[in-house]
């Protein structure tokens, strides 16, 4: 009994042995590994000059710059408008006709008086705001100037709309209208007041058709081919200063002092090793048992990977030709 109980105390003891053995193997080649594949990381800033050149570890996007030409192109696209409403046209032109007769009732009502001492109250009143000189203009024409320039501009916009106006378009079409009645003579006051009387009326009679418009503007972004950095390329320069774009593409690969654990890096290879380990024993376990069931002889064969793995990693610093894999079978 008690030989019987010393030979399992032994048996366990030795598999306490190989598997601590392994642990601490796994342990070391592990950090070895994670030594040799983590990249260099840098203390860098957007604005400030880098202290050194970086190199792209492998190919990765410049999602800024693609993202930059992306919406250029998406906004080179004109939009796409729905059928014209003409019934926007009729209410359009009663706003500008109803706005000029509540500014010439004004203008009777304050014809008199000092455009300083009454600017303030006129405009609590009045259904667009005037600054003093156009105030000023208002109460010092005569009221068939003012007549015709409300005719004038009423029929301008009336052409405008009828050649239809696009949603977007308005300013363009208010400055066009206003260079007509500046080049027919009205005052530059009284021109302002009709430029402020239609910017207040004026509505598009076609509107943008969004969906459409959102769908072709999609499709141009996606014909943006990526910009890409490859594998070894320069990111940025020594001494250049550092883009948010450079910034972007040194963080998307982990090369950033402040990076946190790469947990899928790190965990990819603890489970390549795992694998590996556990190829290993099983090919001791069917062709060669007593190297693994004595704790001397997997000691030196882990030593032996140990060392495979140290220098293969210190000689391929200088040129991966050099790495010694089959050095361990010798």
């Amino acid at each position: 009994m008690k030989k019987l109980s010393e030979l399992k105390f032994s048996h366990l003891s030795g598999v306490i042995q190989r598997a601590l053995c392994a642990l601490a193997t796994f342990l070391v080649v592990f950090a070895l590994l994670i030594a040799g594949v983590t990249p260099d990381q840098y203390d860098i800033h957007v604005g400030q000059p880098a202290s050194k050149s970086i190199y792209a570890t492998k190919d990765v996007e410049d999602s800024v710059t693609t993202q930059a030409l992306r919406e250029a192109a998406a906004n080179a696209v004109e939009p796409s408008y729905k059928s014209a409403d003409m019934s926007v046209n009729s209410a359009v032109l009663t706003a500008i006709e109803r706005t000029f007769s509540a500014l010439a009732s004004l203008r009777s009502e304050y014809q008199d008086a000092n455009p300083d001492n009454v600017l303030q109250t006129f405009n609590s009143r009045s259904p667009v705001t005037l600054t003093r000189d156009m105030l000023s203009a208002l109460l010092s024409c005569d009221e068939t100037q003012l007549t015709e320039l409300s005719d004038a501009a009423e029929k301008a916009m009336r052409d405008t709309l009828n050649a239809t106006l696009p949603e977007g378009q308005e300013a363009a079409a208010i400055t066009r209208i206003t260079r007509d009645l500046s080049a027919a003579d009205y005052p530059a006051g009284l021109v302002s007041i009709a430029a402020e009387v239609l910017r207040a009326c004026v509505k598009p009679n076609m509107l943008i058709d969004t969906e459409i418009t959102e769908a072709n503007r999609e499709k141009a972004r996606a014909a943006v081919e990526p910009e890409m950095v490859v594998k070894r390329q320069i990111i940025v320069g020594e001494g250049q200063i550092v883009t948010e774009a450079q910034y972007q593409m040194i963080a998307s690969l982990g090369l950033l002092q402040d990076d946190r654990i790469d947990l899928p890096l790190y965990g990819g290879l603890a489970l390549t090793l795992i694998a590996l380990f556990l190829a290993a024993a099983f090919y001791l376990e069917q062709y060669d048992r007593a190297v693994l069931e004595s704790a001397p002889h997997l000691l030196l064969l882990c030593i032996i990977a140990v060392l495979e793995v140290g220098i293969s990693l210190l000689v391929g610093e200088a040129s991966a030709y050099l790495m010694p894999v089959a050095m361990s079978t010798i």
